[in-house]
């Protein structure tokens, strides 16, 4: 089953907890999936670290779904990848990952929607909701309506992101998504792990 908390690890917005504390604190939850995004990957320096994070999440029975190479999610064994527009296929990253694999893309509005039909992925990403903290994206924040009508026309469940917290987390639920995926919320809190269970009792069992 999908996790309906994503954890994003992210070292550049916070600098207190490294990608494998985060994913062990996500993990220590029992139910969060994580998300490993490091845009500065170097296999001499981060691979020991990613190859801790996937054998943790196999011993948690949780998935690690890695950002944007479909590659490296292969060769750590990783549960899964998510994939930007500039990331590969969808079709490729099946192929090499198999069929149990869990695939997400990223979509921010009807037209990237309907050009996901009939592919084989597991769920779209979906935002920014409220605005994004942890990248330039150069795009219009959804909100709760945009967010609610692209809810509305997915086939697959949706995991929305941007600027999501506790705090306005119930109204996201309320529009219609399955779950979301956090950044800030989780590695700048003060007990992450308190923030991470206060959200998965906001979301749905």
């Amino acid at each position: 089953m999908l996790p309906r908390l994503h954890i994003i690890t992210n070292t550049t917005l916070q600098s207190r907890f490294s990608h494998f504390e985060l994913a062990k604190m996500a993990f220590s939850t029992g139910k969060c999936a994580v998300q490993y995004r490091n845009k500065a990957y170097l296999p001499d320096r981060d691979r020991a670290e990613l190859e801790a994070i996937a054998a943790l999440a196999r011993r948690s029975g949780l998935p690690l779904i890695i950002n944007d190479d479909a590659e490296l999610a292969f060769q750590v064994g990783a549960q899964g990848v998510h994939l930007g527009k500039e990331d590969g296929s969808v079709a490729a990253a099946r192929a090499l990952l198999g069929p149990k694999a869990i695939i997400g893309a990223t979509v921010h509005d009807p037209s990237e929607l309907a050009a996901l039909t009939g592919q084989a992925i597991n769920y779209v990403g979906i935002g920014p909701v409220y605005g994004t903290r942890s990248k330039s994206t150069g795009l219009p924040d959804l909100g709760l309506s945009g967010l609610r009508t692209l809810v509305e026309i997915s086939p697959w469940p949706v995991i929305a992101i941007g600027s999501i917290e506790t705090a306005n987390l119930a109204p996201v639920v309320e529009a219609g998504a399955y779950g979301c995926a956090v950044i800030s919320s989780f590695g700048r809190a003060e007990n992450p792990v308190t923030v991470a269970k206060t959200m998965l009792d906001i979301l749905p069992d």
